[in-house]
């Protein structure tokens, strides 16, 4: 399948700026064998739709009240601390992602700056140093070029083809795709009613 205007806008019902995505998408998605198939295409479209609200968030949205800090992140703040971070992006993600996926600790401030960008929304600075090398980047030291949409896009592509993110869609299992994007649930039923769409317009094709 060609990723065109078109069918962007029928994947993606509200997604905006459909014209500078679809020329975006339609060479990468096309190399990665991503377009190839309805439900390859699908599954791409919802997940990457999904983690960046229609493509408009290209970096990670962090601004938690207190009870989406405790919902999302119960390990790491409760009742109690919640309070002190919510509404605070830096300090939050300096907490959620301290000492995990390669960042130091909370006062090192890896937290926030490798926090989740991209339309994959890679988190952490292993990631940052492995995608780094294979994009030829140095996103260590110059981590917001994830939020370039090129790269963005880019740097999306490779993720899915290192997890076997097609055999996954081929194979129809969309919520173990979905997990191993996320690393969680959290967020399924936006992503499922996501894929329902596109896969219900795409089909028809």
């Amino acid at each position: 399948m060609i990723v065109t205007t078109e069918l962007l806008q029928g994947a993606v019902p509200g997604l905006e700026r459909v014209e500078f995505w679809a020329t975006r998408l339609a060479p990468v998605l096309s190399d990665y064998c991503i377009s190839d198939t309805p439900e390859r295409l699908a599954a791409y479209i919802a997940v990457t739709a999904h983690e960046t609200g229609n493509y408009t968030d290209l970096e990670e949205n962090l601004n938690y009240t207190e009870a989406g800090l405790v919902k999302t992140w119960p390990e790491r703040f409760n009742q109690q601390t919640a309070g002190t971070y919510a509404h605070n992006a830096v300090v939050i993600a300096n907490r959620a992602y301290a000492n995990r996926m390669g960042n130091g600790p909370e006062s090192s401030g890896d937290g926030y700056r490798y926090r989740g960008r991209g339309l994959i929304q890679l988190t952490g600075k292993d990631n940052y140093l492995k995608y780094g090398y294979m994009m030829e980047l140095d996103l260590l030291n110059k981590p917001d070029l994830l939020a370039q949409p090129n790269l963005a896009i880019e740097s999306s592509a490779i993720f899915w083809t290192n997890h076997n993110l097609n055999d996954l869609a081929d194979a129809g299992n969309f919520q173990e795709l979905r997990r191993i994007v996320n690393g969680g649930t959290i967020g399924m039923t936006d992503y499922l009613k996501r894929l329902d769409t596109a896969l219900t317009y795409l089909r028809s094709l």
